[in-house]
């Protein structure tokens, strides 16, 4: 195991084991990424989480909003509740009021139904109006991470102000830098951030097939690109991240 540990999200079983035999330390597991990714199916969760590494699951209804209503909340704790009995080992979720700040009673609540598992808050960080007070926010609600892209687009354009998330954050939660890492980008990470974990899909691109205009459209098909985890991207990933931590030592 590298000393920085890299988290691969992904949306399918096959995906899981394909990062898995690539080297990921550890899986973000959910279901429909191209919308930031929704809560796994209890099947696709009891079969990943026999897969050798920890199994975060992805806690999130739907891609509508982060300001959940009352039902929404009563879905995520019973969500929380049958995958902790598929075995996952840890959580990802977040949760934003009217005014785009953290949720305290909600996450609260979500936080208190993992048991103690570990908890990881979501991207929906970078939605918040004051990352800073957020940060503390998440300390004292019960995160053991934050995952973030530094309010940005992708971690390059948000490295200012994951500068400082690690300072104020003081060891206290891992920040986890996850938006747009790839074998190109992490150099940038590794030379400016403390880093103990990084968080990336590793995704390549497969091409529509053609298919005839009178196809019955049924929802996503295969007339729509897709994506799924590159081994060759999860090792390239693993081999800068391990060269940097060597060069460290």
């Amino acid at each position: 195991m590298s000393a920085i540990t890299l988290e691969v999200c992904v949306d399918t079983l096959g995906d899981v084991l394909t990062a898995k035999s690539a080297g990921a330390e550890r899986i973000e597991l959910c279901s429909s990424l191209e919308t930031g990714g929704l809560t796994p199916s209890i099947g696709m969760a009891r079969n990943a989480a026999s897969c050798g590494v920890p199994v975060f699951a992805m806690i999130r209804p739907h891609a509508a909003t982060f300001d959940y209503s009352s039902a929404d909340i009563d879905c995520m704790l019973s969500d929380i509740e049958c995958l902790q009995e598929a075995g996952i080992s840890g959580f990802v979720f977040g949760a934003l009021d009217s005014q785009g700040d953290l949720h305290e009673r909600n996450l609260a609540a979500l936080i208190a139904a993992c048991n103690g598992m570990p908890a990881t808050l979501s991207r929906c960080f970078d939605l918040c109006r004051d990352p800073m007070a957020s940060l503390e926010i998440a300390i004292q609600t019960g995160f053991k991470r934050i995952l973030t892209s530094g309010a940005s687009a992708t971690v390059s354009t948000g490295l200012p102000l994951l500068k400082k998330l690690f300072t104020k954050a003081a060891n206290r939660v891992i920040i986890v830098p996850g938006g747009g890492v790839t074998p190109e980008s992490v150099a940038q990470l590794l030379d400016n951030l403390p880093l103990r974990e990084i968080h990336a899909s590793c995704k390549r691109l497969i091409a529509a097939k053609p298919t005839s205009s009178s196809a019955v459209n049924v929802g996503r098909n295969e007339a729509q690109d897709r994506f799924c985890t590159d081994p060759e991207i999860v090792r390239e990933l693993l081999a800068k991240i391990n060269s940097a931590s060597e060069t460290t030592d």
